[in-house]
Order: C-alpha cells, then structure tokens, then sequence
C-alpha cells in the first residue's frame, strides 16, 4: 500500500525519536535471529542503495565493497577473504569512538597463537580449541569465553525410515548420498 501510494505510512514501523525506530513483526520466530533469518538489523540509507534491487542487495558492491552504516565505525577497504579496514565515525549516535581505526584480518588458526605470542593483534575471536593449551596462558591476554546459548543442527535425507523392518532404507540416489 505504501510503494502504490495508497498509505502513507508503512504500518509496523514507528520513528520513536530522531536514533530509534520500532518495528512490530505480525509473526516471530526463533527462525528470525539464526544467522539473520532474512531481518536486516541496521537502517540502510536511501540516498545510498535506492537503485540496487532488493533481490540484489546481499550481493551489492555497494553492501560487500563499500557499505554504509550507522555504527562507531566506518569501513574504509575490504580485501575478500583478507581483512576490513574501519575508522571511527565521528558522527556516530554515541559520540567518536575512542580509536582511530580498526583493522581486522582473517588468520589461519595455524598462524594466529605465534601471532598473539609476537604481539601483533589486540583481539583474537573464534580461537582453534585443539591449541588451548598453547594459548591458555599467554601474557598480555585474557581468554574470555561462555557456554554456547544455542546449537546447530545439520540433517541430511539418505533414505526412508521402514517402519516393519525398524530401519532406514538408504537410498544411493539421495541428493546428499
């Protein structure tokens, strides 16, 4: 009703103040939060994407090159694969980040304990468990760590349950096979 011009506002969304909107959903589900279940979590600005498609947008040179966002930092080089470049954003919402810039790298778990030995990074995320003890004890850093709040599941059809025999009847022509 909204993109036909039949309303003027689209129902759901609401400007509470000049940094925050509200969105009501008519349907929630857990689907929604799992690796973004489709639900942009940040505004996009107009100005910016108005002639990227929808459809597109996940693809976009101007989402994986050089997004915008609203955050303390502002991307400024993507290297696929590599590392993302940030600097501060002096205009964020909450005041300029403490930090001129921010560098994050993709590094091999190989790598990355004679990284943090040398010193060279700050921050390690998503540490090799099977080198715990190499990097359980490192000076100058602090191992933070929580129990998982969720779990993943993967399932693949190879066949059909047989209810007489009690058994799965595994089929060799099964797309996962």
């Amino acid at each position: 009703e909204y993109h036909s011009g039949e309303a003027d506002t689209i129902s759901g969304i609401t400007q509470v103040d000049d940094v925050t909107v509200e969105i009501e959903f008519q349907e929630v589900s857990p689907s929604m939060l799992q690796a973004g279940g489709g639900v942009w979590s940040y505004a996009m600005p107009k100005h910016y994407l108005e002639d990227v498609p929808v459809a597109e947008l996940a693809s976009s040179e101007k989402i994986r090159s050089t997004p915008v966002g609203d955050g303390p930092f502002r991307i400024t080089k993507v290297t696929p694969g590599e590392s993302v470049e940030y600097e501060a954003n002096e205009y964020y919402w909450q005041g300029e980040p403490k930090l001129d810039n921010v560098v994050v790298e993709v590094v091999p778990s190989s790598s990355v304990v004679p990284a943090l030995e040398n010193g060279k990074y700050d921050v390690a995320l998503s540490m090799p468990t099977d080198l715990y003890e190499s990097y359980a004890e490192l000076p100058g850093y602090t191992l933070l760590g929580r129990e998982q709040l969720s779990y993943t599941y993967i399932g693949f059809k190879l066949g059909k349950w047989d209810a007489e025999a009690g058994e799965v009847v595994y089929d060799e022509d099964a797309k996962m096979a």
